[in-house]
C-alpha cells in the first residue's frame, strides 16, 4: 500500500489520483517505477475519473504486451522540437532559450 493521498487529492482507484490544478483535474499514477501525469482537460470529476482510469488501463495493457509505456519529459520534448525546427531560422533562438 502506498502513501495516503492528501485531502486535496481524489483517489480514483488504488494508485490512481486526481488533483485540481488551475481549471482542470490532473491525473497521476506510478507504473514500473515511472511517474505519469496528465491533464484531463476537464473540471468535471466524473469525466476526469473515466479519463484517468482509461489512461491507466491503457498503460497497464501496453506494459503487459511488452510495449514501452512512454512518459514524455521536458528534455525529450525539447530534443524532438529542436529536431523538428532544425532547418528553420528560429532554431538558433530556440536552442539557446531551452536550456
Amino acid at each position: 500500500m502506498g502513501r495516503r493521498a492528501k485531502d486535496s487529492t481524489v483517489e480514483v482507484s488504488e494508485g490512481v489520483y486526481l488533483k485540481m490544478m488551475g481549471d482542470a483535474l490532473h491525473c497521476y499514477f506510478r507504473l514500473g517505477g515511472k511517474q505519469f501525469r496528465r491533464s484531463t482537460k476537464t473540471s468535471d470529476l466524473r469525466e476526469a475519473k473515466l479519463l484517468a482510469l482509461t489512461w491507466h488501463k491503457n498503460a497497464l495493457l501496453k506494459m503487459a504486451n511488452g510495449e514501452e509505456v512512454d512518459c514524455v519529459s521536458f528534455a525529450k520534448l525539447k530534443r524532438e522540437y529542436l529536431k523538428h525546427i532544425q532547418t528553420l531560422p528560429k532554431h538558433a533562438y530556440h536552442s539557446g532559450c531551452a536550456d
